[in-house]
């Protein structure tokens, strides 16, 4: 094997092959993706991988959320801290961080909102601009939702903006993914960003549903049955 040219060494120190690495322990040739060594089964470091890659989904919007899942739930298990109280600081820490970036993944695939968002940077689609190219020309539906829930007053009429709200979501998603399906990425990112404002709608109804509902200040709800006035029943 040629030895890698100045720099390169720097960047892959442990390459061996193509998408194979070193085992830092055992020096051992482990793929990029194996969380734990062929050889000697010690913990890898954290590679560069994307989410997709990572939690074993195919790199695209639609995905098996119970295959993720269930994908998710067998890292947890391998890497349990627990495994590695007998071993090293090196494989504690390593475990560590590969349960970690696999938590923050699994957290971005699992929501649509955020998937689409991270599907988008590594197509290298700049949100930003598409943003700043829809400016002022938002659908109708979010000036209407807005208006509804500032001229809400009561909880029923507080619902309905949200199961409103809720119903615009599910269909900005399902738009959404066929976008992505057709590899119309623009189209896509306009999607993102009209069901980030209704995802901001819906939970300020939400939050103003719960206001609205929660209990009154005359009660401290203590075993006792205690009032604010300090009068006890």
């Amino acid at each position: 094997m040629t030895e890698p040219p100045s720099g390169a060494g720097l960047r892959r120190a442990t390459a061996i092959d193509g998408d194979m690495l070193s085992c830092w322990l055992c020096r051992g040739p482990v793929v990029v993706q194996a969380l734990f060594c062929h050889h000697c089964g010690a913990v890898q470091a954290n590679r560069d991988l994307d989410h997709f890659t990572r939690l074993g989904q195919d790199r695209r919007f639609d995905i098996d959320l119970d295959l993720l899942h269930r994908h998710y739930d067998r890292l947890q298990r391998a890497l349990d801290p627990l495994r590695f109280v007998a071993k090293g600081i090196g494989e504690q820490t390593k475990a560590r961080q590969q349960l970690e970036i696999s938590q923050e993944a699994y957290d971005i695939l699992r929501d649509p909102i955020r998937r689409a968002r991270y599907l988008l940077g590594l197509l290298g689609i700049d949100l930003p601009e598409v943003v700043a190219a829809q400016a002022g020309s938002a659908p109708i539906e979010l000036p209407a939702l807005r208006l509804a829930l500032g001229r809400a007053q009561d909880p029923a009429a507080i619902d309905r903006v949200a199961n409103q709200a809720a119903h615009e979501v599910e269909s900005c998603i399902c738009e959404m993914a066929a976008a992505f399906r057709a590899e119309r990425y623009q189209a896509a990112a306009t999607c993102l960003g009209r069901l980030e404002s209704l995802e901001e709608i819906a939970f300020e109804a939400r939050t103003r549903r719960s206001a609205s509902t929660a209990p009154g200040p005359s009660w401290t709800g203590g075993p006792n049955n205690v009032k604010l006035d300090g009068v006890v029943d």
